[in-house]
């Protein structure tokens, strides 16, 4: 009797590890199972995303990225998490979600984790995986990973500085068409780091990458014209280039178009122009701009010197 007790608890013991076994190995088909016509379910997502129509693709997608091979959904709901579209913030979920995503090789996802990895963003700061996770990515041909990559050599961020090296980064990104990368190159070229200043080099550059309106890109175009490098001296074109940066919420260019309103610098002197773009400005954070908008509204000067009139270049981060 005690062997047959035995018995049956061995077969017992059997027929539930591979119960559990099954449930383990079979889980995503069952619960594929459970959600219905997966493709059904899959194109309405996707429809109020298109429309962006977010709050409802956010709670559409949230089934489906539990799906353990939905990489794709995976990524698009952490970005949707990321970036705030259908409801809050929130950095851990979106994490998370790529870290699923990255684990079955959506580069997007790598590139993202790294990036939160570089500012600590729903993670702790950790440069060395940051770049491991932009390496990554970047060596698969992630445009945007490649550009990561670049600033992190760039500024010797989690590895040793080397402009060369940032430079072959920028340029990979680039031939991808990383408007970006195109900005970045002009200012490596501009500036001298890690190859010999060529402003002719850097011009194209900037070009290139304004032509497709990168807002950077073309404030640095106006940046060129108002030192006269490369280009003949001119602040009405500096201001042009601006006014393009500046409507695409640019705030150095903002800040610096109202400085060209307010003393009448390559445009007619308006100082309500001037309030405009310093007001635009100071909403993003800018310090500088927050402080002439305040002196200008208590009728003092906006800044000492009217003669000084110097724009510092700016890089894709």
């Amino acid at each position: 009797m005690n062997k047959w007790k035995s018995y049956c608890l061995g077969i017992g013991i059997c027929l539930l590890l591979i119960a559990v076994f099954s449930i383990c190995a079979f889980h995503d088909r069952i619960y594929m199972w459970s959600l219905g016509d997966i493709s059904d379910r899959y194109l309405q997502a996707m429809n109020a995303y298109r429309k962006h129509d977010y709050n409802e693709a956010r709670n559409r997608f949230v089934p489906l990225a539990s799906i353990d091979s939905a990489s794709y959904v995976q990524y698009l709901l952490g970005d949707m998490y990321y970036r705030g579209l259908g409801g809050n913030k929130d950095y851990e979920k979106a994490f998370a979600l790529f870290e699923k995503s990255g684990k079955a090789g959506n580069t997007n996802a790598c590139n993202n984790m790294a990036f939160m990895y570089a500012y600590g963003y729903g993670v702790s700061e950790n440069l060395s995986k940051a770049r491991k996770y932009f390496q990554y990515a970047a060596q698969q041909g992630n445009a945007q990973a490649q550009l990561g990559l670049g600033n992190l050599y760039r500024l010797g961020l989690g590895v040793a500085r080397d402009y060369r090296e940032a430079i072959q980064w920028y340029r990979r990104s680039a031939s991808h068409g990383d408007s970006d990368a195109m900005n970045n190159l002009g200012y490596m070229f501009f500036n001298g780091f890690g190859v010999s200043p060529d402003v002719s080099t850097a011009l194209f550059w900037f070009r290139k990458s304004a032509a497709v309106g990168n807002p950077v890109a073309q404030y640095n175009i106006g940046v060129a014209y108002s030192l006269g490098r490369g280009v003949e001296m001119d602040l009405s074109v500096c201001a042009s280039w601006l006014e393009k940066s500046a409507l695409q919420g640019n705030a150095p260019a903002q800040y610096n178009l109202g400085r060209m309103y307010y003393w009448g610098k390559g445009v007619v002197r308006d100082s309500a122009k001037a309030m405009l773009w310093y007001r635009a400005a100071a909403g993003q954070g800018h310090v500088k701009a927050a402080e002439s908008f305040i002196r200008i509204e208590e009728n003092i000067q906006a800044e000492e010197l009217d003669s000084v009139f110097f724009l510092d270049m700016q890089v894709r981060r």
